[in-house]
């Protein structure tokens, strides 16, 4: 919505606009988990390990065949040989020309999509004041509630993962007040144990409020879970493991160079594990490792014919998830060593982990603010840059003027327009586009709703409907 009231029909393009958005939405994200991982390992911990939030491994692609790890560390895999410099040189001080090849050397991540960066701010914002304990009052309830509803509006599957771990963490909370009651008992008397559950049940009642009421939201946000309980979501998503589990990259790789060097990067799985044997103890560390662990089996075992894509990025979350948790143990460790020994902890991590990971996304970055911002619709400009460098989607001005004016002329504010450029059509006229998708539906047309596209992609019987409305009222008029 936001989006669309900032760019007009002439001004800013939506590349531009988008991008905007998405850096202050970002920093808010940075701002939420810098102030989490300094409150609970000082100044020390913020400086080794925020940096790590400009990993690619931030990043969450649609239907990435390699998705990045979230950390790189280098590695001997070898004698070191004719070479060791260049390698270490590539390493430490990547080289890097415009255009970009491909939108994983771009920084900082999740800029081009805004909606998951302002996802995993308000989860985790959630998910930190849940584990922060009970005592909470109605309103910090009812506020928790709605910021994890209007997530659902965000990106639904954060929502749920949200979700879930608030309920896990609630019962396990109840349960575990319950039996520490019933054991306190030295003469365990009937009066004793309705004394108990009249004290508890209204601490349980407070703690089901929260996630009931978000059950509530989210049913009614109009989403999947609306769609589910209306009975009128697609079918077509299965339970069935992927045919190359391993391109999800759940344990990371190892990049061999030149001089005995290598680079392992670390997946998901592995960040989570280390997260967890770091900080056992914090609630929660383990409820985003847990969180990681949900959407990398959503990854893996998901498949959803109509947009593949739209699961196999579920592997993005995962990385986000686990990079937040790894952030916030490694913070309660580095606060656990002595001052001497922490020092020398965060020189380590720094030389060998932190400047590693984020060294070519720094230097992606540095490109980019020399380059400053750009207008597309407004300036001329290579169009490659804006197509592969920091992700950005061009979008080009409508096609025809006078079709832009008779919509807006002729159609109501609410109309659904089909265009075979809707991202275009939406900003010049303001009108929605008729199938929700801004790209996959209309790589070809047809009519008929069982035709394949090349991406796996089938007409969806609802656009189809509406091609073959349209063409039969031509017909008739």
């Amino acid at each position: 919505m936001l989006i669309g009231l900032l760019t007009p029909p002439e001004g800013p393009d939506l590349a531009f606009v988008n991008e905007l958005l998405g850096a202050f939405i970002w920093t808010s994200l940075a701002l939420v988990a810098v102030a989490c991982t300094y409150k609970h390992g000082g100044w020390a911990a913020t400086i080794t390990l925020s940096p790590l939030l400009l990993t690619a491994g931030g990043w969450t692609l649609f239907g990435s065949p390699n998705p990045p790890n979230i950390l790189h560390i280098p590695v001997p895999t070898g004698v070191p040989g004719t070479g060791f410099r260049t390698a270490l040189v590539e390493v430490y001080s990547p080289s890097f020309e415009l255009p970009l090849n491909t939108n994983f050397d771009a920084a900082p991540p999740n800029i081009w999509r805004p909606s998951f960066p302002l996802a995993y701010a308000l989860a985790f914002t959630v998910l930190e004041r849940v584990a922060a304990g009970g005592g909470r009052s109605w309103r910090s309830t009812f506020t928790l509630s709605a910021l994890l509803g209007f997530v659902g509006l965000v990106d639904e599957a954060v929502a749920l993962i949200g979700l879930s771990l608030w309920i896990t963490y609630e019962l396990a909370r109840f349960l575990g007040d319950f039996t520490g009651q019933h054991r306190k008992l030295t003469d365990p008397g009937k009066a004793q144990t309705h004394g108990i559950h009249s004290k508890l049940r209204p601490e349980f009642l407070a703690a089901a409020a929260g996630p009931a009421l978000t059950i509530v939201l989210l049913a009614a946000s109009g989403g999947f879970v609306t769609g589910f309980l209306a009975g009128s979501s697609d079918a077509a998503m299965t339970l069935q493991l992927i045919d190359d589990p391993g391109s999800r990259r759940p344990l990371g790789t190892l990049t061999r160079q030149s001089g005995g060097v290598g680079v392992l990067g670390v997946g998901p799985f592995v960040v989570a594990i280390f997260a967890l044997l770091f900080a056992w103890r914090s609630p929660l560390v383990r409820m985003l490792a847990a969180g990681s662990g949900l959407f990398l089996a959503a990854a893996l075992v998901l498949r959803y014919e109509p947009i593949p894509a739209d699961v196999s990025r579920m592997d993005g979350n995962a990385r986000n998830f686990a990079l937040v948790a790894l952030l916030i143990a490694a913070a309660f460790r580095l606060a656990a060593l002595q001052r001497q020994h922490r020092y020398i902890a965060a020189l380590g991590l720094i030389v060998l982990v932190t400047w590693p990971t984020v060294a070519a996304s720094t230097q992606a970055l540095r490109l980019a603010l020399e380059r400053g911002p750009q207008f597309f619709n407004m300036s001329q400009g290579p169009r490659e840059f804006h197509e592969w460098f920091l992700g950005r989607h061009a979008v080009r001005p409508f096609r025809s003027d006078v079709v832009a004016k008779f919509i807006r002329e002729h159609t109501p504010p609410d109309a659904r327009v089909l265009s075979p450029h809707p991202s275009a059509m939406a900003v010049a006229t303001g009108r929605r586009n008729a199938s929700g998708f801004a790209d996959f539906l209309h790589i070809i047309v047809g009519t008929d709703p069982n035709i394949r596209t090349p991406y796996g992609l089938s007409s969806l019987p609802r656009s189809a409907r509406s091609v073959s409305a349209m063409c039969t009222q031509r017909r008739a008029g």
